[in-house]
């Protein structure tokens, strides 16, 4: 599951954005390798869950990005939900991050910037 709670940026706050086509884009984990994919067949509060597990891309593993400067709202592209920093939840629930919002607030807009190695 990946959360928005890590104090400092390390190298699991890492990721690699790939263009498809111009609208959509995979999300990659530096440490794992592996693409980040929205869980649309959990149900309850893992429904959308994020999680950096995926070989492939898919249906599931394509993202929109709507950005005023580095500030970003990121959207699943297949259910078309915005993704949700989730500040409400308790425990290891705190901060997960799951495509679920119809709009785009606070808990949905994330800082994207380049790496300083790029």
């Amino acid at each position: 599951m990946l959360t928005a709670t890590p104090a400092l940026l390390g190298s699991r706050e890492t990721f690699k954005l790939c263009n498809l086509d111009n609208t959509n884009y995979t999300i990659a984990a530096l440490t794992t390798k592996k693409y980040v994919s929205a869980e649309l067949d959990y149900s309850g509060a893992d429904y959308g869950m994020l999680r950096a597990r995926s070989t492939g891309v898919g249906d599931w593993e394509k993202f929109r990005f709507e950005c005023t400067g580095s500030l970003c709202a990121i959207k699943s592209s297949k259910n078309n939900k915005y993704v949700s920093a989730e500040y409400a939840y308790e425990g290891s629930g705190y901060g997960m991050l799951r495509a679920r919002a119809a709009t785009a607030g606070a808990w949905e807009k994330f800082y994207v910037r380049p790496s300083p190695n790029a």
